[in-house]
């Protein structure tokens, strides 16, 4: 059995839109579907993610706990700037 390794298989971009766009516009023109789900299903989950921080720095404002809040929004501020391409890892 031989193994391959298949360019169209690998998410890249500069940030997190730049990998989405390629993955919509596949998804709409119905080209390898099953990859183009598994990818969508990866980005959602970190989206996920994403949307749990903003709840959370929501949440402690509501009961101005300020210590939380700070900590979460440095959470937050990490985790956009690796989302943008900031923060290479």
């Amino acid at each position: 059995m031989n193994l391959t390794f298949d360019e169209s298989l690998v998410l890249s971009g500069e940030n997190i839109f730049m990998v989405m766009r390629p993955l919509f516009k596949a998804l709409l023109s119905g080209e390898n579907p099953s990859c183009t789900f598994m990818a969508l299903g990866i980005l959602l989950l970190m989206v996920t993610q994403y949307v749990r921080v903003i709840a959370s720095v929501l949440y402690f404002s509501m009961i101005r706990d300020l210590k939380y809040v700070v900590i979460t929004l440095f959470v937050l501020t990490i985790i956009t700037l690796s989302l943008l391409g900031y923060i290479a890892g």
